[in-house]
């Protein structure tokens, strides 16, 4: 029997070292097709021993897949993809499963596998499973179809069966947050699209709920979770996906266990033969300590389990099962059965075996046990090269023995820590001199923070022993998440200018997002080239129709604690970011920083600004203002001297109103003014005296049409009338007119020479407003001089 290890590729240079590795070990050859790889993954391939061949892309996987299956001279085809391997303590069981299904007299053609998916960027955190056909006989039967999402397909389905086993485990990485992002953002366009052209379908609710949790978007998640389940639709083949999708969202937006238990009980009883329900409500169990409870619940699922035979339905379930297995076993462990404890801390790792906790659970009981026999049992659960770095990073945290030893010598140069390696020989005093080298250098790094930033780490032992990677850790830690959010519409030239000035601000934790709803895909082909940059998030937000929509994202993409808006067409100058937040630090009452900003035009030559005219001069590098002063000064003037968005830097908890619909409180042209004065509602105004940003006017901007101009005037009229109403900055009648005789003022001047034809009905709203203005006024003036006469006759 000859096994053919299949795998379409392009650029896994990461990715497909682990995947060659894995299939060196079972199969007697090795296919790889290539789509057009720039980077090493074919060299590797070739080094490995593997057949390569080369296949021009044409958007369609199952081509390129069928192109692999033309080459393949095995009786079996094993075709995992580059980011798939089998797990270290399955693989070996491959060829003898194999062999039993070829002495059956059944007429199976393929074997579907457990693939568990994992996510890289967060230490290999279990994802979720499912089941999927990785395994099928070399058959002109069997051949791909589906360009995107593409799948087996029998020829004589009927004649044949399929072998589905959860003894075979497949390990996924595709499954990582940056790479999930993009298919869940595609996918969402792709519903609003199908939304758009036929409207509106319950049977999508499932789909939207997918893809808004995975985007962070737990509101909608629950939204339409609710909507599936009222829908009473079963979802085959994702029987309770409905309520398992509406209990995750509700644990991630922390809802308390009194909300959380009526849903998993309402989906036990609709889904009595699901074991995630109950495994659920035993952790939920277990977290209250009520450890009988729990138990009940545990042994419930794990008999739900037992009792469903394996189908392709997503086990939910499954990613639960190890931290129940856990659980179980330290209830057995309180009960003094060391015995059934293990029992369940080996199924844990086994189900799960990159889980420190879990890890720890197996190695802890086998304490007493020879090393040379913890090695025997942690070599057929782990791959020692592969898994060394997770291994001995868990074992730093138990006495080390020869155990950690004898990982830690298949660390990769990069990784190995000196210090672990001398005590777990027993040389602890070649690793008090290493240890002493590295306090000093991180004492030094902890003075230089001191007179920096007045912010000491944490006091923390284990901590010095990391030294490096704790020093990056606590820059990061120290600093708060500063979010820089750009909107753009079909504006490369300007986009890719304001993008850079993003990209070179030299504050150690920020994110930038990015959200393009423009109609041509420019800004889309040039923003590729930055995306290497991992503060760089891009999302292609094509379904956007309006500046509102596209705005909207940034609601749930952005996770910093202070926020900082950039127009696409707006510069950030060198160190803003950096300085604002120091300014932050040093003034903890202050609810926004901003700069005596410059003003460019479209070719970026510095423009007068007027709007800063009159702002106190300083030698200092910023000045500190009340908020009230701030605030009245902004409203008597009618003019907006702290800036457009791309100006301020602002707490995101400080305001409830925020722009995430390019709108506050419902003004639209004047949102920015609306939102500082709501935050110097709370606090005082940090003000920089030079530039740490430059607002671009030009042709283009919506600002200078005729009509946004009016409109700007009439949401002044507003907002100033709001404040004089509660009495904020504007206390009396007197300081109300002032500002009202500015704006009708500017109305006689330019009322006939205004272009009110390009304004349309907008004219005759605002020349409305004008009359009602001036009525306000003269009554003010009557009322004056009628008091005028009264003290008179006093």
């Amino acid at each position: 029997m000859k096994l053919s290890a299949c795998v379409i590729t392009k650029n896994e240079e990461e990715n497909i070292g682990t995947w060659l590795t894995s299939m060196k070990k079972i199969a007697d050859e090795m296919i790889v097709v290539d789509t057009g790889s720039t980077d090493r993954t074919v060299e590797m391939a070739k080094e490995a021993g593997a057949r390569v061949f080369h296949h021009a892309w044409q958007n369609d996987f199952a081509a390129a897949k069928n192109c692999a299956l033309e080459k393949a001279k095995g009786d079996w085809i094993l075709f995992l993809d580059a980011d798939e391997y089998f797990s270290p303590q399955t693989i070996a069981k491959v060829r003898p499963l194999l062999l039993e299904v070829e002495k059956s007299t059944k007429p199976i053609v393929g074997v579907i596998c457990r693939l568990v998916n994992i996510d890289k960027d967060q230490g290999n955190r279990f994802t979720g499973a499912i089941f999927q056909l990785r395994i099928f006989r070399n058959s002109p039967d069997l051949r791909y179809e589906g360009k995107i999402h593409e799948h087996v397909v029998d020829a004589h389905r009927a004649e044949h069966e399929m072998f589905v086993t959860p003894k075979l485990v497949i390990f996924h990485t595709g499954y990582s947050q940056h790479i999930v992002r993009k298919k869940l953002e595609r996918n969402l366009d792709f519903l609003r699209q199908k939304e758009e052209a036929e409207g509106e379908s319950v049977d999508d609710a499932l789909h939207y709920m997918d893809c808004y949790y995975g985007l962070g978007d737990f509101a909608k998640a629950v939204e339409y979770a609710q909507k599936a389940i009222a829908s009473k639709i079963v979802y085959m083949g994702r029987e309770g996906a409905e309520y398992w999708g509406l209990v995750r969202a509700l644990l991630a937006q922390k809802r308390p266990k009194e909300e959380l238990v009526p849903v998993l009980q309402e989906a036990m009883e609709k889904y009595p033969d699901l074991a995630e329900f109950p495994m659920e409500f035993g952790l939920l169990a277990w977290e209250e300590r009520d450890y009988l409870l729990a138990e009940k619940m545990f042994r419930r699922g794990m008999a739900c389990r037992e009792k469903v035979p394996t189908s392709l339905r997503a086990d939910n379930s499954l990613q639960m099962f190890p931290f129940v297995c856990l659980s179980l076993g330290k209830i057995e462990a309180m009960k003094g059965r060391p015995a059934e404890a293990f029992d369940y801390f080996l199924r844990a790792v086994k189900e799960y075996p990159y889980d420190t906790r879990i890890f720890l659970a197996l190695y802890d009981a086998l304490a007493g046990q020879k090393p040379a026999d913890v090695i025997a049992l942690l070599d057929t659960l782990y791959d020692k090269e592969r898994d060394a770095p997770f291994i001995t990073a868990a074992l730093a945290m138990r006495e080390l023995t020869h155990v950690a030893l004898y990982y830690a010598r298949f660390l990769p140069p990069e990784k190995r820590d000196e210090v672990l390696l001398y005590r777990a020989a027993g040389r602890t005093d070649a690793a008090a001199v290493e240890l002493s080298a590295r306090l000093k250098s991180f004492s030094s790094l902890l003075a230089e923070a001191k007179g920096e930033t007045g912010v000491l780490p944490e006091e923390d032992a284990v901590s010095l022993l990391l030294a490096e990677p704790y020093k990056r850790h606590w820059r990061r830690k120290a600093l708060p998440l500063v979010s820089i959010m750009i909107p753009t519409y079909n504006r490369p030239k300007f986009f890719e200018l304001a993008l850079q000035s993003a990209l070179r601000q030299k504050y150690e934790n920020l994110e930038i997002i990015v959200c393009d709803n423009g109609t041509d895909d420019r800004t889309e082909a040039l923003i590729e080239k930055y995306l290497g940059d991992p503060r760089l998030c891009y999302h292609r937000n094509r379904t956007a129709k309006t500046k509102e929509e596209n705005f909207a994202p940034f609601e749930h993409l952005a996770k910093g604690e202070y926020l900082q808006w950039l127009m696409d067409d707006d510069i950030l100058l060198d160190g803003k970011i950096e300085k604002m937040m120091q300014a932050f630090r040093e003034n903890p009452a202050a609810r926004l920083v901003t700069s005596r900003r410059a003003q460019i035009d479209g070719e970026g030559r510095v423009q007068p600004n007027p709007c800063t005219e009159g702002v106190p001069e300083s030698e200092a590098d910023y000045s500190v203002f009340e908020g009230e002063a701030v605030g009245r000064e902004t409203l008597l003037g009618c003019r907006n001297f702290l800036g457009e968005p791309s100006a301020v830097l602002f707490r995101r908890a400080d305001l409830k109103h925020h722009y995430w619909r390019a709108e506050s409180r419902g003004y639209k042209t004047i949102s920015d003014v609306a939102m500082w004065l709501k935050l110097l509602e709370g606090g005082d105004c940090i003000f920089f005296q030079k530039p740490l940003s430059c607002y671009r006017r030009h042709e283009e901007q919506e600002g200078q049409q005729a009509e946004v101009i009016l409109l700007s005037r009439l949401e002044w009229l507003r907002l100033i009338k709001e404040y004089f109403e509660r009495r904020i900055y504007v206390a009396t009648e007197e300081e109300y007119a002032q500002p009202l005789e500015l704006l009708y003022g500017e109305y006689l001047e330019e009322r006939d020479r205004f272009d009110r034809a390009a304004a349309g009905e907008m004219w005759r709203e605002y020349e409305e407003a004008m009359r009602s203005t001036r009525r306000t006024l003269e009554k003010m003036k009557k009322k004056e001089r009628a008091h005028g006469k009264r003290e008179g006759k006093r």
